[in-house]
Order: C-alpha cells, then sequence, then structure tokens
C-alpha cells in the first residue's frame, strides 16, 4: 500500500470534495479489506480528525478552487494553507487551468496571487474584466482561447514576470494599464482588429519591438513611456495623433516610422529617447508641442518648406524657451 493513499495529500484532496463522514467509511472499509492495517487506520482517523479541525478555523483555505457565479468567475481560492506547519499538508500550485463552464473572468479573480507561473484561459471564455490577473508576480505564461472579445482596464498590470503574450483575434481594444509594469514582457502580439489602445497600457514594459495594427489612429498618453529596452515600432500608415510623452524615455529606441497623415505631435512624446539617430516628419504635421526633448544625435528628415521646419525655425530656436528642457535636435534636412 502506497501511503500516499492514506496520507495528507490524499485525505486534503478527499476534504475539497468529500464529506467526513463518507470519508470515514472508505477508512473503515479499507481496514476491513486488510488494506489498511490497524495502525495505518488509527493514523487516518486522527489525520480526518486534523484537517476537520483545520476546516472549521480556516474554512477560506479549504473551499474550492474557483468561485463561479452564472458562468462568471468571481475568485480563485488557491490550494494552500497559510501558516502550515508540521501538523498540517501544503501545497502550492503552479498553474491552472480553468474549467470549461466559466465565461467570464470576474474583476481582481486572481489578484495578488503569488504562486500561479501558467494559467491556461478555456475555449468558450469572453471576457476578462478589470484587474483580473494585477500583480500575479511570479505569473510567466498566460495562455488565451480565440473566444475571447474583451479584456479590461488594467487586466495583466504588474505581471512583473510575463515574457510573451499573444493577444486573441476578436479583442479590438487593448484597455488602459494592461501591461503597465510588466517589466519582462518582451513580445505582445497584437491582432488586426484592434483600433484603439488606452493610456499608459505598455508603460514601463520590457518591450523590444512591436507592430501597431493598422486600424490604430492614436498613440495614447504614456503608452510606452519608460520603454528603455525597446529598440524598434511600427507605426500604421493611419496614425493621426501622437499624444504627450507618448515614447518618453525609451532610451534605446533607434526606429520608429511616421508616415503621411500624421497631423499632431504632442509635448514631449519624444523625450529622452537618446539613442533616436534619424526621422522622418511628414508633410501633413500641423501641430507640434516640443516633442524631442533631449534627443540630442536625432536627425529630424522633412519635406522642403513642411510645417515642421517653420516650426522649428520660429519657436524651438527662442533661448527664452530654454525653460521647456528642450536640447534640441541635431540636425534637420529637408528633402
Amino acid at each position: 500500500m502506497n501511503e500516499n493513499e492514506f496520507g495528507f495529500e490524499w485525505l486534503l484532496s478527499k476534504l475539497n470534495n468529500e464529506i467526513a463522514p463518507e470519508l470515514y467509511f472508505q477508512i473503515e472499509e479499507a481496514y476491513r479489506e486488510g488494506r489498511y492495517t490497524e495502525e495505518q487506520a488509527e493514523s487516518c482517523r486522527n489525520a480526518v480528525n486534523e484537517m476537520l479541525h483545520f476546516r472549521e478555523n480556516k474554512p477560506q483555505l479549504l473551499r474550492g478552487k474557483f468561485v463561479i457565479l452564472d458562468g462568471v468567475l468571481k475568485e480563485y481560492i488557491p490550494p494552500v494553507l497559510e501558516e502550515p506547519d508540521e501538523n498540517c499538508f501544503s501545497k502550492v500550485e503552479s498553474e491552472v487551468i480553468l474549467p470549461g463552464n466559466i465565461t467570464k473572468i470576474g474583476p481582481k479573480a486572481f489578484s495578488g496571487n503569488e504562486n500561479i507561473r501558467r494559467i491556461v484561459v478555456s475555449e468558450g471564455t469572453t471576457h476578462i474584466f478589470d484587474f483580473a490577473f494585477r500583480k500575479c508576480k511570479n505569473l510567466e505564461e498566460v495562455i488565451l482561447p480565440d473566444s475571447i472579445e474583451f479584456i479590461g482596464v488594467g487586466a495583466f498590470r504588474e505581471c512583473r514576470k510575463l515574457k510573451e503574450i499573444k493577444i486573441p483575434p476578436k479583442v479590438t481594444t487593448i484597455q488602459r494599464n494592461m501591461f503597465e509594469s510588466c517589466t519582462r514582457l518582451k513580445n505582445v502580439f497584437l491582432p488586426e482588429r484592434v483600433t484603439e489602445i488606452g493610456s499608459r497600457a505598455f508603460y514601463s514594459c520590457g518591450l523590444e519591438s512591436i507592430v501597431i495594427p493598422e486600424g490604430v489612429t492614436v498613440i495614447p498618453y504614456q503608452c510606452f513611456c519608460s520603454c528603455d529596452r525597446m529598440t524598434s515600432i511600427q507605426l500604421p500608415k493611419g496614425i493621426q495623433r501622437i499624444e504627450p510623452y507618448s515614447f518618453q524615455g525609451c532610451e534605446q529606441l533607434e526606429k520608429i516610422n511616421l508616415q503621411e497623415g500624421l497631423e499632431i505631435m504632442d509635448y514631449v512624446c519624444f523625450s529622452g529617447c537618446r539613442n533616436l539617430e534619424t526621422l522622418y516628419v511628414p508633410s501633413t504635421v500641423k501641430e507640434i508641442k516640443s516633442p524631442f526633448c533631449d534627443c540630442n544625435k536625432l536627425v529630424v528628415q522633412t519635406p522642403r518648406g513642411s510645417y515642421f521646419v517653420e516650426w522649428y525655425r520660429n519657436f524651438e530656436k527662442k533661448p527664452a524657451l530654454g525653460h521647456i528642457g528642450y536640447k534640441g535636435v541635431k540636425e534637420i534636412i529637408e528633402i
């Protein structure tokens, strides 16, 4: 007889699914049939009594894994005892596979969980609400099904070990703060249907590069601010506005394409991009607000007679504007 069949781990798993009388019946039956010795049976009886004591005194620790109401996962309760001691069994679950009867993951359902390293969301789930996985600090991998249609604000915020994620094809909006402070997040694959990205969506991420879908028209406030490992970003033709601080502090950024159709370059949107050496500013730009603070390596290319040339000559070279911290670009080339 393997001792795991009557040890604490076996009993704990049974207590999560069966009532105590049934356990006692199984123990007595095993003893009568000779599968348990007298000593083993007594050990199991004592173990059940101890576990019932923990259940009575710590009910929040020995409930089931998932609290589901009308298909919505309200809360995930990890199967681990707080303050485990020598008399109780403690298990850390690092992988969670969601059951198929879940259609939505509620706000903060997994928020703050420090044990999970991998999550598999079941096919048929359509919504992940705000802050669902926020501060799952050891989460490294998330598998999302194609059925996902919506992912809420800050859903993966501060998942500092998350390395890569593929957003399902039905998602149209990357909500604000969705991946903020995911410092090891190197790759995010966005579907073609995405048309909107929220502010600070990738703030202080570990991104090295990213491709923005064609339907996006605005790069919002602080969207990629402090992504200090990002070297390149591919923008679509439809970008019309780059909002304040969008790329501020992207110190390793070397390549970004601005295309005809861009109209507004807002306050210090490229501030601190110290490795950015060349940039084309299109003729369609008609509003500029000091975008290149502290970009001293930058050579700007722009069409002859463009608004940027006029703005630079009439605004940025005025000594009185030194208070805004503008340090100038290296050179402007009219083409």
